[in-house]
Parts: C-alpha cells; structure tokens; sequence
C-alpha cells in the first residue's frame, strides 16, 4: 500500500514514486541535493530545464522546504 506524504504533497495514490525516493533518502541519511539527483532526468531535465513550470511539484515543493517538510505516514 503506498505511504501518504505530508499535507503539501500530493495523495500517496499520485505520489508513490516521489514517496519512495523521499523514504530512501530519509533511509539512508541523504542531503537534500542528493535525494534530488535521485530523481533523474525529472529532476534535471524537466524542473531545472524548466524553473517557470508547474510539473513535478513534489520535486519543487522539495527544493523549497528540504527534509524540514516532508513526513511519511505509514511504511514506504
């Protein structure tokens, strides 16, 4: 069953996969840039390709707030 994130993330049913990386970084002890690598070319490519855009919002919500924003409810 997916894991809900906190209330700035989207339902867990639309975010398993951002959810997922969010819980191995949290795992295993990564900064912020590092779990943002995590997520490739979504990342990279299609976030800092595209700082005005509204896809990805996980990933922006992330680079805004850090680990300071995330809560993962249930096991990942």
């Amino acid at each position: 069953m997916p894991s809900a994130l906190n209330r700035w993330f989207f339902r867990a049913s639309l975010s398993s996969g951002s959810c997922k990386i969010f819980a191995f970084g949290l795992l295993n002890g990564l900064s912020d840039l590092q779990t943002l690598h995590c997520f490739g070319d979504y990342y990279r490519g299609d976030v800092l390709g595209n700082p005005a855009g509204a896809g990805h919002q996980n990933i922006r919500r992330f680079m805004q707030h850090g680990w300071s924003g995330i809560s993962i409810k249930d096991e990942a």
